[in-house]
């Protein structure tokens, strides 16, 4: 028997209700992705990427009803706090890197030199 026939299919189900087709990792009952710990992440990000499109359709619509800058920034200040504290929730032992101004000149100077000339 070949080691690829030894191995076993991941035991967890698609959202579509379907057998994943994945194979288990060695030890285990499920795949990379099906991972308890991997899991989680993988609904997390799922999750943040729902609510960053529903909070970007959400401030198009507000612009569109005239709201003014400043109003528009408040809120969007609120949904990243929010977003935040999700993201502690999941994760309470992760600790951002200290904020760097130099550091953030550097990125912006280089996501600008990436942008064609006007």
């Amino acid at each position: 028997m070949s080691s690829q026939e030894a191995r076993t299919q991941c035991a967890a189900l698609t959202k579509a209700g379907r057998r994943c087709k994945n194979n288990a990792l060695p030890g285990s009952d499920y795949c990379h992705i099906h991972q308890p710990s991997r899991a989680e992440a993988v609904e997390a990000e799922r999750t943040s990427a729902k609510a960053s499109k529903a909070g970007a359709e959400a401030l198009e619509a507000q612009a569109a009803e005239g709201l003014s800058e400043e109003e528009l920034r408040q809120q969007l200040i609120a949904e990243l706090d929010e977003l935040t504290e999700r993201l502690r929730e999941l994760n309470p032992d992760y600790e951002p890197p200290p904020f760097s101004p130099r550091r953030f000149v550097d990125l912006i100077e280089e996501l600008l030199s990436k942008l064609p000339p006007q």
